[in-house]
């Protein structure tokens, strides 16, 4: 199984980081606008369209509030996609974002590597933005 990890420091409090992260029918708006233009979230799954128009239902597996981590698997995409979101501490005003994903077959991996790839300075963009408004 391939297993892709990105991290990014962000300059943000990392309550208002988890805050994004747990509300999980909100990506369109609060994490990741325009990488994706709609999303929602009923009975444990949340579902995505992202910009390029493709759809996907995410199994939400866990929100832990405890770890700050929302973990997915994502429904009839891949023989097996799961990812986690987490933020971890790194001071009063710095968080880390971490975001694994694991994919099989492992051909796949470089298609789901580039995606996050993409997704990243959208997500760290919105995130800082927005912890500096509030």
């Amino acid at each position: 199984m391939a297993s892709i990890t990105r991290e990014v420091t962000l300059q943000a409090e990392p309550g208002l980081i988890w805050a994004v992260l747990k509300d999980v029918g909100a990506v369109a708006t609060r994490l990741a606008p325009g990488v994706v233009t709609q999303s929602s979230f009923e009975d444990g799954v949340r579902h995505v369209t992202f910009a390029n128009r493709l759809k996907i239902e995410e199994l939400i597996v866990a929100v832990d509030e405890l770890a700050k981590r929302v973990v997915y698997a994502v429904q009839g995409r891949a023989k097996h996609h799961q990812a986690s979101m987490q933020v971890v501490s790194e001071g009063a005003n710095q968080s880390r974002f971490v975001w694994i994903t694991d994919v099989l077959p492992d051909d796949a991996a470089p298609r789901f590597a580039n995606m996050m790839d993409q997704a990243l300075p959208v997500i760290k963009h919105t995130l800082e933005s927005n912890a500096h408004d509030t």
